[in-house]
């Protein structure tokens, strides 16, 4: 799971997660925090799949290996057609691409509060 964002010095970084079985039991790991060189955000996917290939490749991860990808669902992770999910799936024909639950659910109670019945 990949997740962009900018700290309080407005520079930008993915934090990335993995999600695996051990034993028939989900674990969760912090894998790293990836700071955007420049400290722009959105320089651009072929960019972003750099950074985030080049760092999984350092972990010892392989993405032929990876089942999913989550994130943000910003459009340049999980866009329609020039996007991070775009060519991980290059990578591995097999993988899922999905929009995080979490971001969802956030996004669903921010178009709920604009409702006037729900003020």
């Amino acid at each position: 799971m990949i997740d962009e964002s900018t700290d309080i010095s407005v520079l930008g970084h993915f934090v990335i997660f993995t999600i695996f079985l051990e034993g028939g039991v989900a674990k969760t790991n912090f894998i790293g925090l990836l700071w955007i060189l420049n400290g722009q955000k959105s320089l651009g996917v072929i960019f972003d799949l750099l950074v985030i290939i080049g760092a999984l490749k350092t972990w010892g991860l392989d993405m032929i290996k990876c089942v999913a990808f989550g994130s943000d669902g910003a459009s340049t992770t999980v866009g329609k057609k020039t996007c991070v999910a775009t060519f991980l799936k290059k990578v591995n024909h097999f993988l899922i691409s999905t929009h995080c639950v979490a971001h969802r659910a956030n996004l669903a109670a921010l178009e709920a509060s604009k409702i006037e019945s729900c003020k």
